[in-house]
Order: C-alpha cells, then structure tokens, then sequence
C-alpha cells in the first residue's frame, strides 16, 4: 500500500477504535514510555509479522515487525504517528511528548 493511502486509512480508522486503558488508571488511556521499552511495547501488541507506520501523506510505510523499532527510533519525541496491523484492526498511537496509547477497532 502507498504512503498516502496508508496514511488516509490510519485517519478514517482512528475514528473506531476503543482504547485500551492501563491497569493502574480509568482517567486516560495514554501512558509514558521510555525509548528501551518501545521494542516490548510492539511486540506484545501484535501478532502480524507486517505493519503499518502512518505519519503522514508523504511518509508512511510499511514494515517488517523485527525491522521496525530501527525505523520509527527516529520519529520519537518529533512527530506524531501511528503503528497499525494490516487490517487497521489494532493500532498503537505514539505522541511527540512521549506517552502512547493502544487500541483495538470497535467491532460495530
């Protein structure tokens, strides 16, 4: 899939998902993260050996499970984009600032 069309799926989809909260808080689903624990993070989220990197327009690719951390290492703390499976079912957002949060689309 092209960067563009990655990157309008990625803004159509967000619309759909239920975000998964921490265990240890109901008032916001995101959460802190250090740049050591983004590799565990990905992993335990999903099961696909694909993915998809939506950033924007110009710049979103597809990846390679064990190749992605290498990629994404550089978007940390300077834009925001969004880690999805190839069925824009799950999707991990990650936040300039640091924090992330997951999801899973709504089955409706």
């Amino acid at each position: 899939m092209n960067s563009r069309l990655i990157y309008e799926c990625s803004k159509t989809c967000i619309h759909n998902i239920n975000w998964i909260f921490p265990e240890n808080s109901k008032v916001s689903e995101w959460r802190c993260f250090e740049i050591d624990d983004i590799s565990k993070i990905i992993q335990d989220f999903f099961i696909t050996n694909k993915l998809y990197v939506a950033i924007n327009r110009n710049k979103s690719f597809e990846s390679e499970l064990t190749d992605i951390v290498d990629k994404i290492k550089r978007l940390i703390g300077e834009v925001d984009f969004c880690i999805w499976d190839l069925s824009f079912q799950k999707v991990i957002e990650f936040h300039k600032i640091n924090v992330y949060r997951k999801g899973i689309k709504d089955k409706y």
